[in-house]
């Protein structure tokens, strides 16, 4: 990837600010929300219930998707996706 990007910023380098002005960037994110991290706990025997030695989990997590986009005039609108982007 880094490699696309130093290509694409080398055939872009002789771009006027007016060429600039007529750009606008766009992307998409995707979130987990009470995402399910790898965790490892440790315990001593007998500590198998105790409060302090168990780490809740969530089954599902929310997954959302946004998508946004800028340019020379500003930030664009901020959505959130339903579904997948194709």
């Amino acid at each position: 990837m880094k490699k696309k990007r130093l290509a694409w910023a080398r055939q872009h380098r002789q771009m006027t600010i007016e060429d600039w002005n007529k750009v606008c960037f766009s992307d998409e994110s995707t979130f987990e929300i009470l995402a399910d991290k790898s965790s490892f706990v440790r315990r001593r025997p007998g500590e198998k219930y105790y409060l302090d030695c168990i780490v809740e989990r969530v089954k599902h997590p929310v997954k959302i998707m946004v998508w946004s986009v800028i340019s020379a005039k500003g930030v664009g609108r901020f959505y959130v996706v339903q579904g997948t982007m194709r």
